[in-house]
């Protein structure tokens, strides 16, 4: 079915409240553990000051049909400027050939450095994870990837006022209105 290896859902990409599968779209409510199509799984992360330990400040999925009509709402313009900056720091054909040629696949292989600065995730005080997702797996290609604030910063700055104002306007559909105090302006979603 898919050409992507794949794990069982980890920990990590499970709900943080339930610690089970986030199993509907956050935008149709589509059940995405029996539906016959990948998903993506985006979780934010921030350090608490006086814990030092990361807390999720907001995490959803979209099925591939929502995910698709969000980024289809991203100015042009916008795209091909984010386009440009991973095939700036990131070589995808080169990461897929190494996960090829693997038979063991931990997802921190994946997920424990930023995929734009090559830095150590746990040195920043943000930081995203991405996932592709069908039913209970994790798919295992151009995602799963973890990014830092450096690089989300640095995104930010790319984007059109189009897709600035689109994103304001998806922040308001896919976060609880409880913690958007806590997702920081610059929201950015990983499409």
């Amino acid at each position: 079915m898919w050409n992507f290896p794949s794990i069982s859902l980890p920990e990590e990409f499970l709900s943080s409240k339930t610690s089970k599968p986030i199993g509907h779209c956050m935008i149709c409510g589509k059940n995405l553990l029996t539906d016959n199509s990948p998903y993506l799984i985006e979780k934010a992360f921030q350090k608490n000051i006086s814990s030092q330990k990361f807390e999720v400040i907001f995490e959803y999925a979209l099925c591939s049909v929502c995910q698709h009509n969000a980024a289809s709402e991203l100015s042009v313009e916008s795209m091909k400027r984010i386009k440009m900056y991973y095939d700036l720091y990131v070589d995808f054909d080169k990461r897929q050939e190494r996960l090829a040629n693997r038979e063991n696949h931990k997802l921190s292989d994946f997920i424990s450095d930023c995929i734009i600065t090559k830095k150590p995730i746990l040195e920043y005080n943000s930081y995203r994870i991405g996932g592709m997702c069908f039913q209970n797996r994790l798919l295992l290609g151009n995602f799963p990837f973890a990014i830092g604030e450096k690089a989300i910063d640095e995104i930010q700055e790319l984007i059109s006022k189009k897709t600035r104002d689109f994103l304001d306007g998806f922040k308001e559909k896919v976060i609880p209105p409880e913690v958007r105090d806590k997702v920081p302006d610059d929201f950015l979603i990983l499409i």
